[in-house]
């Protein structure tokens, strides 16, 4: 009963100003039930790559209606697990809203809530997987690709070989950001065995994608492209308007890689506007340094000013760590001054990816 009302609840609560929907799911009975908490991880969860700030939105709304639950009337082992997994969701949808230190304490909070749970071996492959997606955020790759191994165990032990296929191209997906392109191009073609496109149409055009991005990564860039064909019409269909652009900006590199000047240009500014209109800001910054690579690469030594500056105001309204925007200044100088070249502007984009999960980090010339 409480699902078939859920929908219903769920829309008068949406209908309200976003200021006051906290206040209503503290407040009132029908918004703290089984079957909304449900439904909201549900719904931030599809909706998390169209709309980033609307699935951390509603995971933060789920969360908030877990801890209302009443614990005397569904049970506190399973209300406990309901909570942790709202946090874990909760984590997973500031991971793609690049708030990483709000995830990483949301999932501090779903680990401990799950480990006083049923101990159910799903919600804990759930727990895993999102823990593998934030850590390999974090480029704490070797604690990524034990959680994504964790999450394989449990799914095997229940025998869902669709979600071992999902774990297998999660752990694909870091090896890749590692650079062992030989391992995950084992594991891509592994759990397009095993994906089911009934159950989730998503998961086998990221294998594809997956694939393309190893193409590109060892250089094969006309291979890649011919890859990537239809990939981006096809997660635009599902809603997934960010994977589809952050499948056009591998389509710009891929060009570029081709020596296609003129259309590396032109998507790199179609993904610029795309990160802008999505309000992820960081991204905004790295495609404007893709650009700036693209001119130097022509010698269009001139158009790099505009851009420096526009990465340094980023980062100066980001107020993002002394390190990184030292660098970013250290760039705008070489421009200024006439000095910047193709070796410089490539490793500082290089360093502004490890940068972004690593405040610390020093920027080296």
């Amino acid at each position: 009963l409480e699902r078939a009302d859920a929908p219903a609840h769920l829309e008068e609560l949406l209908g309200h100003p976003r200021s006051q929907r906290a206040t209503l799911v503290r407040n009132l009975k029908r918004f703290q039930t089984w079957g909304s908490c449900e439904l909201l991880l549900s719904e931030s969860y599809s909706r998390r790559f169209s709309n980033a700030e609307e699935g951390v939105d509603l995971a933060e709304l789920a969360a908030l209606a877990a801890e209302c639950l009443d614990a005397a009337h569904y049970g506190e082992a399973l209300v406990t697990d309901m909570r942790g997994l709202a946090y874990a969701h909760l984590a997973n949808a500031r991971r793609v809203a690049s708030d990483l230190l709000g995830a990483e304490e949301a999932m501090s909070r779903a680990e401990e809530l799950l480990e006083q749970g049923t101990g159910d071996p799903i919600h804990e492959a759930r727990l895993f997987e999102m823990k593998s997606n934030l850590r390999s955020a974090q480029r704490r790759f070797p604690e990524a690709l034990r959680a994504s191994k964790r999450a394989e165990a449990n799914y095997s032990l229940v025998g869902d070989q669709h979600q071992v296929g999902a774990a297998l191209l999660q752990r694909a997906g870091v090896l890749l950001k590692m650079g062992e392109y030989p391992q995950a191009e084992v594991l891509l073609n592994r759990s397009l065995g095993l994906l089911d496109p009934q159950r989730d149409q998503r998961e086998p055009l990221l294998a594809r994608a997956g694939l393309a991005f190893l193409l590109n990564g060892v250089g094969r860039f006309a291979d890649a492209q011919q890859a990537l064909a239809g990939l981006h019409a096809a997660f635009s269909q599902l809603g997934d308007s960010l994977t589809a652009l952050r499948l056009r900006w591998l389509e710009a590199n891929t060009a570029a890689g081709l020596h296609e000047f003129s259309l590396a240009e032109e998507l790199y500014r179609e993904v610029q506007s795309g990160f802008a209109a999505a309000e992820i800001p960081y991204d905004v910054a790295l495609v404007s340094l893709d650009l700036a690579v693209l001119y130097l690469e022509q010698g269009r030594t001139a158009e790099v000013k505009a851009i420096a500056d526009e990465i340094v105001s980023v980062f100066l309204a980001l107020q993002i760590h002394r390190e990184t925007y030292a660098a970013a200044m250290l760039f705008r100088q070489a421009v200024e001054t006439e000095t910047v070249t193709l070796a410089l502007a490539k490793r500082l984009a290089q360093y502004l990816r490890e940068a972004q999960s690593n405040n610390g980090l020093a920027f080296r010339v």
